[in-house]
């Protein structure tokens, strides 16, 4: 695949359009859909993009919507924001990232958040996705420069990741990265009913460290 050089497009969430994320969406199925072919089918893959999901827009405009539910409890997003890819005008990839800060009373989130010592205010990777295509093309390394450079550099960056889906390169490219595993758990985003998968926690040091080791 021939090297592409994207223009990178970011949106605080509260001014995006719909559209932006039905192309969001899209692009999510068709990544998710040609990494699990072999594990998934249409409908699983289809529930975890959100298809049918009539909150769909809102939760990913505020994060915030799914704590306690999709996300674990106990936590608070501030700033979500969208990086969306082009090439030649087409939408081939996005980003989804979010400041995040834990703890079990708002109180406690709140003062983690402006503490002096960021070590406990995460940068949130949410997701990186880009069109089948594109892949190997450098589009989704450029997303992932564009989206770390939202981060103050000392901020730590955590992503999860489903390497029982997507695969074990993803955990050994993000430690090659300066990423370690830092918990796992079993979930099941591909519907209640369906086989649950391994989602693990990845964390960085700092954002710069990470972008130093981008290549």
């Amino acid at each position: 695949m021939p090297h592409l050089e994207p223009a990178i497009d970011i949106y605080k969430t509260s001014q995006t359009y719909v559209d932006h994320w039905w192309t969001v969406r899209e692009i999510a199925r068709f990544a998710l859909k040609s990494a699990t072919a072999s594990r998934r089918t249409e409908e699983e893959v289809e529930h975890a993009v959100g298809i049918g999901n009539p909150n769909y827009y809102l939760e990913l405009t505020d994060p915030n919507l799914m704590v306690g539910t999709k996300l674990s409890a106990n936590q608070q997003f501030w700033s979500p924001k969208l990086a969306l890819a082009s090439v030649d005008y087409t939408t081939v990839g996005y980003s989804y990232s979010a400041q995040n800060t834990t703890g079990r009373t708002k109180i406690e989130r709140l003062l983690k958040r402006h503490a002096p010592v960021i070590n406990e205010n995460y940068f949130r990777l949410g997701s990186i996705a880009v069109m089948p295509e594109v892949q190997s093309s450098g589009v989704g390394k450029a997303l992932l420069k564009s989206t770390l450079n939202l981060a103050k550099p000392t901020q730590p960056v955590i992503v999860d990741l489903w390497p029982q889906e997507l695969g074990q390169w993803q955990v050994e490219k993000l430690e090659q990265l300066g990423f370690v595993q830092t918990g796992e758990t079993k979930v099941k985003p591909f519907g209640p009913d369906t086989e649950p998968t391994l989602q693990v926690r990845m964390q960085a040091p700092s954002a710069r460290i990470v972008l130093e080791n981008i290549q």
